[in-house]
């Protein structure tokens, strides 16, 4: 009986040890990962030749492919900057833009054309 109620015991315990959820350590972040976007944005037209101005309060979103990033609104100059994670982004606003490359510890530029009639 005395061994019967041990291997219980021992049992309970394995079974309470194995079953406790064990959290993986979060990520450490590495230095220089991450980079900054800064986006300009400005409206142009009017009659021709034209004008152009900052395009003020206009959301600008970041995308990785398909997935959605983030996303912020221009100040009273058309500037926002994001930090990001290195890597090539799209930037969606305005008129269609090529891709923006985020290097790690670096400084990239975007620029968001709004035309206005």
């Amino acid at each position: 009986m005395r061994h019967a109620l041990g291997l219980a015991a021992a049992a309970t315990v394995l079974l309470t040890v194995g079953c406790t959820a064990v959290e993986p350590p979060a990520p450490t972040p590495t230095s220089g990962a991450t980079g900054t976007l800064s986006v300009t944005a400005t409206q142009v037209g009017g009659p021709a030749p034209g004008t152009s101005w900052p395009a003020q309060a206009q959301r600008v979103e970041v995308r990785s492919g398909s997935r959605s990033v983030t996303s912020g609104l221009t100040d009273s100059k058309g500037q926002l900057t994001f930090t990001l994670a290195a890597g090539t982004y799209t930037l969606v606003c305005g008129v269609p833009s090529d891709p923006v490359v985020v290097s790690p510890g670096g400084h990239a530029t975007g620029e968001c054309i709004y035309p206005v009639p």
